[in-house]
């Protein structure tokens, strides 16, 4: 059994979201490192930053425009100095997502819908010269965070789930 499940299949998680980070904790997604240990000849260079080969650790989290919509999704989660490290944002998510509390759900969706969603952007300029903003993916993080949220269930009424409602802009009905 590996010590990861839970940051990645959990009640709240989207199954889509689930499905690419699933890929990416085992290193299984077709980034430009895997490309070219395949013998692929094309361009292997991050897309977004054009700073070094695309690897996994590289393209979630190393590269300045990963970075900056981690950081600013994790600060919504009252991380103000996350990780840019792969292996220990992992880590850290085995050691301190596992409660069923706001916080917990709300960082296991986060690096879910920042995973799948930098991963979908990657692939929009990469096959169909389609680019997106930062400010267009954090719009869609954060709108599926906060309906995900929304949706899904009722957590304890406390002062930090109500300043988390109010930082994903979530109707503090949900809480109970």
């Amino acid at each position: 059994e590996v010590d990861w499940w839970h940051v990645v299949w959990f009640p709240f998680a989207i199954p889509k979201h689930a499905f690419i980070i699933w890929l990416a904790v085992q290193n299984r997604l077709t980034t430009g490192d895997r490309l070219l240990a395949w013998g692929f000849q094309g361009d292997a260079q991050c897309v977004f930053c054009r700073n070094g080969v695309e690897t996994r650790d590289h393209i979630f989290f190393m590269c300045s425009f990963s970075a900056r919509i981690w950081k600013n999704c994790m600060q919504r989660c009252n991380d103000l100095a996350p990780s840019l490290d792969w292996q220990r944002v992992l880590n850290d998510g085995c050691r301190t997502w596992k409660k069923k509390t706001m916080a917990g759900v709300l960082c296991r969706l986060v690096l879910s819908s920042v995973v799948y969603n930098i991963w979908k952007a990657r692939n929009a300029i990469k096959y169909q010269n389609a680019p997106k903003s930062e400010e267009q993916i954090l719009k869609q993080i954060f709108w599926e965070v906060r309906s995900r949220i929304s949706g899904r269930g009722k957590f304890k009424k406390n002062r930090e789930n109500v300043k988390f409602c109010h930082l994903w802009n979530v109707d503090v009905s949900i809480l109970v």
